[in-house]
C-alpha cells in the first residue's frame, strides 16, 4: 500500500470517528465513551497492521500517523465525555478538534 493511499484511509478514519462525535454537540455516556475509545483503538490495530508491509522511514511515518489518529480520537472523545471547556482545550492541545 503506497504511503498515499495509507494517508487517505486514516483521514478517513479521522473524519469518520470525528465527525459522527462533534456533530451531536452534546456530552456522551459511559458508555459511548467507551466505545468511542474501543473504536479509537480498533482503528489503530487495523492502521498499524497496514504498516507491517513497509520499511524504514516509510513504516516510522506509517505507525506515527496511526498513533496520532488514535490519540486525537481518543482526546475527541474525552472531551465530549466531558463536556467542558477545559476538556476541549486539552483536546485541541492533544490534536483533537476539541
Amino acid at each position: 500500500m503506497t504511503n498515499r493511499k495509507l494517508n487517505r484511509m486514516l483521514e478517513g478514519i479521522v473524519i469518520g470517528l470525528t465527525i459522527p462525535t462533534f456533530a451531536l454537540g452534546a456530552a456522551m455516556t459511559a458508555s459511548e465513551y467507551s466505545a468511542a475509545k474501543d473504536r479509537a483503538s480498533a482503528e489503530y490495530k487495523a492502521a498499524k497492521a497496514q504498516c507491517e508491509g513497509m520499511s524504514g522511514n516509510a513504516k516510522d511515518v506509517c505507525m506515527a500517523e496511526a498513533k496520532a489518529v488514535e490519540t486525537k480520537a481518543k482526546a475527541n472523545a474525552e472531551a465530549q465525555y466531558k463536556n467542558t471547556e477545559k476538556a476541549r482545550q486539552d483536546a485541541r492541545h492533544r490534536g483533537g478538534e476539541g
